[in-house]
């Protein structure tokens, strides 16, 4: 026992010394082209053996300090258009200690998995997939005319859960109903929370819906970086991302756009659903007629079926999905003394934002999808010769560079989950812009690979476009809190 015990340190000694070169943090920044006026930057964990035998990597506040340093070595080189938390498959090759070489694959299998290198792996070269969660960080060069003025940048971001709430089930606490029922408040309770935090002391860059699997008992660790793949029950958490400094009276406000059913599907034919693109229209009709808030970001989220976009807690293992468009936006309060209670979030007026023309003017709404399809490097490569044309505004708040005031402006994006069935560009491309989704990844579906796509929504008004008129149209009856409503029972939760 005394041998096998010394044999065991002697092994773990070898697996430290071999991962004692590796970096906590990778960084991914190596394929920007040259005179990009868009692109992004990865910041993904490096997951290392412990002595007990599990795996281990540094948390997500890890990731967004590392961030942050980056961009105080760059200078003033960069402006922050947005942030993400995105799920990926890391590849690691290692020799002797050593990476050798590093990748974000461009797929995830969720069979292809393999383990870090630990006890097993050879003494020469070993090659390790895993699957984390890490920080993506859109970027374009910094212009003289910054919204921010001359403070470094600074990325913080807060994270807010859905809490347990006792809901009644109509029959009382005492008589002959049965008690009352435990239930996640609905993401109305979790912006009403948002906007009475006063933690929250800079200029919201975006707010992102991020799921992360819960324990039985319903807890999650949100810093946590080794993700794991979609299974049992998912809870949404709202993530606001924000710059330090800056501070200015307004509400954080969310509403969202459902695809209608075009035509109903069968046991041998899938159900049809107005498209992505259909709800980029419905969100530019409602912010054309509501040109008084301050738009901060847009996102394609996921739902099931049956349940109500409200919810913010499903069972993703199996069964069929819509995906809706939401839009995080700023409004002003009703009162100018906080409609909403004191402590709301404080952010910069529109007429200083980095992500919203100025005076007030209209918003014109605009998509464009890029699938992943090559590798990383063409991707960004593709992104940006789009943004590249004359057209396009270099500064970050649409002020006039030299002599021309440029007119379409990147106001967000964001990395879509595309569900195919093989890898080619045209049916990368269909469906990713399909809102019904079914059977995603996981052990318990026969879809076993997940694609990605990049979105990118800007205010982009085209001349030769003819455009509706701004009355709003029939986008869904938006509530107070600025969320559209749709059925939703708390049994599901």
């Amino acid at each position: 026992m005394a041998g096998m015990s010394v044999c065991k340190e002697r092994m773990q000694k070898r697996i430290e010394k071999r991962q004692g070169n590796l970096d906590d943090i990778l960084v991914f920044d190596e394929d920007i082209p040259r005179e990009a006026r868009l692109s992004f930057v990865d910041f993904a964990p490096t997951v290392k053996h412990t002595r007990d035998g599990n795996n281990k990597s540094v948390d997500y506040y890890a990731l967004v300090d590392y961030a942050n340093k980056w961009l105080e070595r760059t200078g003033s080189r960069w402006d922050v258009v947005n942030c993400e938390t995105v799920s990926a498959i890391i590849q690691l090759v290692i020799e002797r200690g050593e990476a050798i070489s590093k990748q974000i694959l461009i797929v995830y299998r969720s069979n292809e998995l393999t383990d870090v290198p630990g006890g097993a792996a050879p003494p020469g070269r070993v090659t390790a997939n895993y699957r984390v969660t890490m920080l993506r960080l859109w970027i374009r060069p910094a212009v003289q005319q910054q919204p921010y003025g001359n403070q470094p940048i600074i990325i913080q971001f807060s994270d807010y859960k859905p809490e347990q709430q006792v809901v009644g089930n109509g029959g009382g606490g005492g008589g002959g109903g049965g008690g009352d029922d435990k239930c996640l408040e609905t993401i109305d309770d979790v912006v009403r929370r948002l906007n009475d935090d006063d933690t929250i002391n800079g200029r919201i860059l975006n707010v992102q819906t991020v799921g992360f699997t819960a324990t039985s008992d319903g807890q999650l660790d949100t810093g946590y970086t080794q993700s794991t793949q979609w299974s049992a029950r998912t809870v949404y958490v709202l993530r606001v991302f924000y710059l330090l400094g800056g501070r200015q009276d307004g509400l954080v406000s969310v509403i969202d756009f459902m695809p209608d059913l075009i035509e109903k599907g069968s046991m041998f034919r899938r159900p049809k659903y107005e498209s992505q693109s259909a709800l980029v229209g419905k969100a530019y009709k409602w912010l054309t007629a509501n040109s008084g808030v301050q738009f901060l970001n847009a996102e394609s989220v996921d739902m099931k079926l049956k349940s109500s976009n409200k919810q913010m807690s499903i069972a993703r293992d199996t069964g069929d999905y819509i995906r809706f468009l939401r839009i995080a936006y700023i409004k002003g309060r009703a009162n100018g003394t906080g409609a909403a209670g004191a402590g709301a979030v404080d952010v910069q007026p529109p007429s200083e934002s980095h992500n919203n023309n100025n005076n007030k003017q209209p918003l014109y709404l605009e998509s464009r999808t890029i699938v992943l399809h090559k590798n990383y490097a063409e991707l960004k490569r593709t992104i940006a010769d789009y943004v590249s044309g004359d057209q396009w505004s270099a500064a970050a708040n649409g002020a006039v560079v030299g002599n021309q005031q440029q007119q379409w402006l990147i106001n967000s994006c964001e990395t879509v989950t595309v569900f195919s069935s093989n890898g080619n560009r045209p049916a990368l491309e269909a469906n990713g812009d399909q809102s019904f989704q079914t059977l995603m990844v996981s052990n318990m579906s026969v879809n076993k690979t997940e694609y990605y796509a990049i979105r990118l929504y800007f205010d982009g008004k085209d001349p030769n476009k003819e455009y509706p008129t701004t009355s709003g149209g029939d986008t869904g009856a938006a509530n107070t809190d600025g969320t559209v409503s749709r059925k939703s029972t708390c049994k599901v939760c």
